[in-house]
């Protein structure tokens, strides 16, 4: 997606491989002043989402042929922001007992932002989960509440911080139109659109993969 000027908004790529396929998780992160990121406080974020979001909460709910390859922080305030990528060496895998589903497989989570109107929420497609937490076309309730608690924990562990960083949505268009500068705007709650399987057609096998260059310090 072509760079949209956004500030104060890092977005945040968590890099994983399963099967051989890459799957990514994208985030945003605000934080008070629509100014640019410093190092220290984009190195503070990576650390959350590290120690917090994947070690505490995801990697107990993932397959040992999951894993965690890097994680790429970028201040999206202009094309003179802070880029920096943590490379995860060696590489994490999931501990939950078991084998990981199809790779097309998601649970869609929503991310609300306490306004009304089409568009404006967001969503984090979660997977592909344990085969074990999906019977037919429905995710295990429970696993589902699990997903929804860690993304909570990550919200929480980013107020936390110095910063005062917000798990955020970004929102680069308004009525249909594209926006000059995009706007990210606070998460206000999380939540499972529903249990039913989402397809993601990107994560088939068979689908061409995406290209990318994996930079190393």
């Amino acid at each position: 997606m072509p760079h949209l000027d956004s500030p104060g908004v890092l977005q945040v790529e968590m890099r994983y491989e399963v099967d051989a396929q890459a799957v990514y998780n994208v985030f945003h992160v605000i934080k008070p002043a629509a100014t640019a990121w410093a190092l220290d406080d984009i190195d503070d974020v990576i650390n959350v989402f590290h120690n917090t979001y994947w070690t505490a909460n995801v990697k107990p709910l993932m397959c040992p042929d999951f894993a965690l390859l890097e994680i790429v922080a970028t201040d999206l305030t202009s094309l003179d922001g802070i880029r920096v990528i943590h490379e995860v060496s060696p590489i994490e895998f999931g501990t939950l007992e078991g084998v990981t589903d199809s790779n097309n497989v998601a649970l869609a989570i929503k991310l609300g932002i306490g306004k009304r109107g089409r568009g404006v929420s967001g969503r984090i497609f979660w997977g592909p989960p344990p085969d074990s937490k999906v019977a037919g076309d429905m995710v295990d309730a429970d696993y589902a509440a699990s997903a929804v608690a860690a993304i909570n924990a990550l919200r929480d562990s980013l107020q936390a911080l110095s910063v005062n960083g917000a798990l955020a949505v970004l929102s680069r268009f308004s009525g249909g139109l594209p926006r000059s500068t995009g706007l990210g705007r606070a998460v206000t709650s999380v939540g499972v659109t529903d249990l039913f399987v989402d397809s993601m057609k990107l994560r088939l096998p068979r689908h061409k993969k995406h290209r990318r260059t994996r930079l190393v310090p």
